[in-house]
């Protein structure tokens, strides 16, 4: 039976101007207007169209805060089985709630898949990670 590979993670504005760098001027613009990013950032191709283009998944589930319209463009640009999961995050820099929602997530996806023989639990370490303050955050969850 061929190893399943299940990509778990969250859009960032890194991917999102990945995908803008390969639109048009009138609708990049209107992107990068939606997402509220100013300016250049994250070169092409952004992280996640890396990972599509060099690694075959059986399923792909994308994490996201941004305007459903946005999404719905990531994931058919993006191709593949690709998943969008509409989440509320209100502060963009709120470690513990982001930490909590992609645990949350990550436990319907193996409570679902009773044969995922992968660990999943990467993607919430690339969260915690990017934080600057992982340890506090690890801390107020009672994981240090």
């Amino acid at each position: 039976m061929p190893k399943e590979r299940v990509l778990v993670s969250w859009i960032g504005h890194a991917d999102l101007c990945g995908m803008a760098e390969t639109m048009a001027e009138p609708q990049k613009a209107e992107l990068l207007a939606a997402v509220k990013i100013g300016g250049k950032y994250g070169e092409t191709p952004g992280p996640l169209e890396t990972a599509v283009n060099n690694r075959a998944f059986s399923e792909i589930h994308l994490l996201s805060n941004y305007p459903a319209k946005v999404n719905k463009q990531f994931a058919n640009w993006l191709g593949g089985k690709t998943v969008i999961h509409q989440v509320k995050l209100d502060n963009p820099t709120d470690y513990t709630t982001i930490f909590e929602l992609a645990d949350h997530f990550l436990r319907e996806v193996a409570a679902r898949r009773e044969t995922l023989r992968q660990t999943l639990a990467w993607a919430v370490d690339q969260i915690v990670n990017r934080s600057r303050k992982h340890k506090e955050v690890l801390m107020k969850l009672g994981l240090a």
